[in-house]
């Protein structure tokens, strides 16, 4: 592979000599940063494919690269200004390969004086690898794109200064292959230069998964993001009319823009030194028609959780430091908001309430009826059938899905249990758990990974459900790690439930999942929060870098 990926790349730059003569009348300095590579794979030699393949595209379109010997976070460590002005440079281009599977992602970040702390954000997708040198050429024209500010028109009208170049018999442009359910004859055309989009698949061709292993079961993925994000939520936070990715890590809020093909951090809000965040909602808790997010969270061993507006670049908390763990669910046909109260006491009797924000704080107004075995976190409506009042839908921590039907009394009643087992935690708070005796019984306390329910195009119920497998934990010393990970799907039939679709393994783990409209698709989305594993045990004991991945329900 590296033999063929190199010798095409040879007749790749020679392809884009001929056909690319400069745009810019005097050559603007750029630097290039080495590419860091994220995979479960030893894959580092992408590293020189993609600074090759960029550097010799760029160069043939009249700009003169200036070889960094540095990643990007070293260069940021000696300052970007600085390096900016040491090597006389007009912008740096720094970036990542991110390979989950057979897909390729590549990101790249442009950084100018302009725009240090803020860079732009490019992306491409390479279905597999023999597709990566024509990604890697529609990308280079991306950052031209960026660099001269103008739009590049496509190869076929660029001008060539009355100069006819010599004939190209044999070599074509590669561009990446996606694979379709029936495979039909397709003209060659001059691919156009634009800004890339995700890969898009359809609902048949993902079905096809089993049977044709190079077919990625996600359709796009983001850019890594250096830390380890614990929930997601989606909605719109700032009022624009357009809907924002939050993400949460231990202490941290992100705010996300996310266009079609990338995600572009807004605004970070940074809590205390004691917080733990443990899971993140978008919910409109005063009816002004904009969504404040909502932050579970822990300090010092008891539930602290808080509410925030954003407005312009501000965030105001609307409440703070509320005595429930929370959440928000939808039931009945409207969100609402739950709560649980939490001291860091193992609990196997839970007592869960519906809440709102009110004068500063969460306030109780009454009690949801669910089952005392039912917990905060693993709890999502269900419907059977879409005829069926509406069920109780439970995780358990141990692992089996069930479901709870209504008796007309507002009580509900087990009706079905799963022989598997799903879920696999490794959302995590450094709290020792404790019994009624006060006695340790772990060194970690463990929050539920959620499912995704809703009613299918026949009534019948489905059900998404991320299975986290091999994963430690209660080991002192150690990192709770998941090796593998994917996502099932299960649906209500008249026989029962059954598993309708599993997703290939990828080497890491879902943290969260929820399930989005998107503006630009016609039908829901999965978003998934995926941490990416490091290799080797050790690697274990830091931090895990995240992307959030859409999947086709």
């Amino acid at each position: 592979m590296k033999a063929k990926i190199g010798k095409t790349l040879g007749a790749f730059v020679l392809f884009f000599i001929f056909l690319s003569p400069s745009v810019n009348a005097a050559p603007s300095r750029v630097g290039l940063a080495i590419y860091e590579v994220a995979s479960g794979e030893n894959v580092d030699y992408l590293k020189k494919v993609a600074k090759e393949s960029l550097g010799a595209s760029l160069q043939a379109r009249g700009y003169s690269i200036v070889d960094l010997s540095f990643t990007e976070d070293e260069i940021k460590k000696r300052g970007l200004a600085a390096t900016l002005k040491k090597e006389n440079l007009d912008a740096i281009l720094a970036g990542s390969i991110v390979k989950v599977g057979n897909t390729i992602q590549i990101f790249s970040r442009v950084y100018t004086s302009a725009s240090l702390s803020q860079p732009v954000i490019l992306t491409s997708t390479a279905s597999s690898m023999d597709g990566l040198l024509g990604a890697l050429g529609n990308h280079s024209q991306l950052i031209v794109t960026e660099l001269s500010k103008t739009s590049v028109p496509a190869l076929a009208a660029i001008p060539v200064e009355n100069k006819t170049p010599p004939p190209v018999k044999t070599v074509s442009l590669p561009t990446p292959a996606i694979s379709t359910p029936e495979p039909k004859p397709v003209k060659v055309k001059t691919p156009k230069l634009k800004e890339a989009e995700p890969l898009a698949h359809s609902k048949e061709q993902i079905r096809e998964t089993f049977s044709n292993p190079a077919s990625p079961d996600y359709t796009w993925v983001s850019n890594i993001q250096p830390f380890e994000a614990r929930g997601v939520a989606y909605g719109d936070v700032n009022g624009d009319g357009q809907k924002e990715i939050v993400l949460i890590d231990l202490k941290h809020v992100y705010v996300y823009e996310f266009t079609r093909n990338q995600i572009r951090l807004l605004k970070d809000y940074e809590g205390s030194s004691n917080d733990q965040f443990v899971r993140v909602y978008t919910h409109d808790v005063n009816g002004d028609g904009k969504e404040e997010i909502l932050v579970s969270n822990v300090n010092r061993g008891q539930a602290a959780s808080l509410a925030l507006e954003l407005n312009g670049d501000q965030f105001k908390e609307v409440a703070q430091n509320s005595p429930w763990l929370i959440k928000v669910l939808r039931w009945k046909g409207e969100n609402i908001i739950l709560g649980e109260t939490f001291t860091g006491m193992k609990v196997d009797y839970h007592d869960i309430h519906q809440l709102k924000v009110e004068n500063g704080r969460f306030k109780d107004v009454g009690k949801f009826e669910a089952p005392s075995e039912i917990g905060l976190y693993g709890l999502q409506a269900f419907k059977q059938v879409s005829s069926d009042p509406e069920q109780i839908l439970y995780l358990t921590p141990s692992g089996y899905l069930k479901i709870f039907d209504p008796d007309g009394k507002e009580k509900f009643k087990k009706k079905w249990s799963s022989s598997d087992k799903y879920g696999g935690t490794s959302n995590f708070i450094r709290l020792n758990q404790t019994n009624m005796f006060n006695e340790v019984e772990g060194q970690f306390t463990y929050f539920n990974v959620e499912p995704i329910s809703w009613t299918g195009s026949d009534g019948h119920g489905s059900i998404i459900v991320p299975k986290n497998d091999d994963f430690l934990k209660n080991i002192i010393g150690t990192r709770p790690v998941v090796k593998n990970t994917w996502f099932t799907k299960l649906h209500w039939e008249d026989i029962g439930m059954r598993e309708t679709f599993s997703t290939r393994k990828i080497d890491g783990y879902f943290a969260d999942n929820i399930k989005v409209q998107l503006p630009w698709e016609s039908q829901p989305k999965l978003l998934a929060l995926l941490w990416v594993r490091d290799k080797g045990f050790m690697n274990a004991m830091g931090t895990f870098k995240t992307v959030v991945a859409l999947y086709d329900l």
